[in-house]
């Protein structure tokens, strides 16, 4: 999964993570039953906290986007008809 974020932006760092990880998968680039990385993985590799990362996983996941299964990671969900994305 390929993201990034951009620390000058005007969008906050956590509306630009979530929105590129919800566009991957209504697009399909991230297919049902795919494993997103460890939230720590991720934090590091963006150089983000670690709670910024675990915030956006949690929002996707109350959009029915994901599913977090503790130590077993986090999931991508089957999307339903209808889906839409937010604009940025």
């Amino acid at each position: 999964m390929i993201v990034k974020v951009d620390p000058t932006s005007p969008v906050p760092v956590f509306e630009q993570l979530r929105a590129q990880i919800e566009r991957l998968i209504l697009s399909g680039q991230l297919a049902t039953g795919a494993k997103l990385p460890p939230i720590r993985h991720l934090a590091n590799d963006l150089g983000l906290a670690r709670g910024t990362v675990n915030k956006v996983y949690d929002a996707l996941a109350r959009d029915g986007l994901v599913e977090t299964a503790g130590r077993h990671g986090t999931v991508v969900l089957a999307v339903t008809q209808g889906a839409t994305t937010t604009t940025d």
